[in-house]
């Protein structure tokens, strides 16, 4: 008994399948990652040093652009008023404002940070602040969130260390 001679199409279609199958199969699930992992030491790599001098560093130009309004994310950090965000959110706004409900803001005053892209609002009150933890030693490959609206849309923006 002879076994039927398969048509091309349905070879490549198969193999087409596998392969879509195990790239799937493999690539990471970062929609929302779990509140505390059992094993979490085991995913994160050395600590980091000290920064050097000798430490990689990236300019970037972002030239002229003319003036479009922004907006973003703010995180509280502070229960008296004090907030975070990204700098090229407010960076060059004239008033900048915390939207708090339909139709309503709050004034803010801003503070940017000279060397990254972040910013302090400053309110007058503000609810309770978001956790950080800046106690603890940076590890290569560790989570981390990131103020902002990513292509602005709501959303979330994660990455891993890889170092510096």
């Amino acid at each position: 008994m002879q076994f039927p001679r398969l048509p091309d199409w349905a070879i490549y279609g198969a193999v087409a399948a596998v392969f879509l199958a195990v790239s799937l199969g493999r690539r990471e699930n970062a929609d929302a990652p779990p509140v505390a992992e059992a094993d979490a030491d085991v995913a994160e790599g050395a600590l980091l040093g000290p920064i050097t001098p000798f430490d990689a560093a990236v300019t970037v130009d972002a030239g002229e652009a003319p003036f479009k309004p922004s907006s973003g994310t703010a995180f509280s950090i502070a229960g008296r008023g004090r907030w975070v965000t990204a700098r090229h959110v407010v960076e060059g706004c004239r008033k900048p404002a915390l939207v708090v409900g339909e139709g309503r803001a709050v004034a803010a005053d801003v503070r940017l940070a000279p060397r990254a892209d972040v910013a302090l609002l400053i309110t007058d009150g503000g609810p309770a602040a978001l956790p950080v933890a800046v106690e603890a030693p940076l590890r290569k490959g560790q989570r981390a969130f990131h103020p902002g609206f990513p292509q602005g849309r709501p959303g979330e923006v994660t990455s891993r260390l890889l170092g510096r």
